[in-house]
């Protein structure tokens, strides 16, 4: 028992599919939807809230890009 061979390690198990899957779920995500932000929608709602660029976008995407409604969530006035 003191010896041990190198074949009784237990071998990982490898997938010859996963080498082409490796990004499947990402790629998935960015097919979703495409939404258009305006620019002057983008710079209104950060300079009126004082938000930083990333926070605004964030929001205008998950509203559609209706800056309306994400001036009423930053405010707090969702649904």
């Amino acid at each position: 028992m003191a010896d041990k061979d190198e074949h009784d390690a237990p071998e990982e198990e490898t997938k010859p599919n996963d080498k082409h899957n490796w990004g499947a779920a990402d790629l998935e995500k960015v097919r979703q939807k495409i939404i258009n932000i305006k620019k002057d929608d983008l710079e209104m709602i950060m300079n009126e809230l004082e938000l930083p660029k990333s926070v605004v976008e964030r929001k205008l995407i998950e509203v559609n890009g209706d800056p309306i409604a994400a001036m009423k969530s930053f405010m707090g006035f969702d649904p």
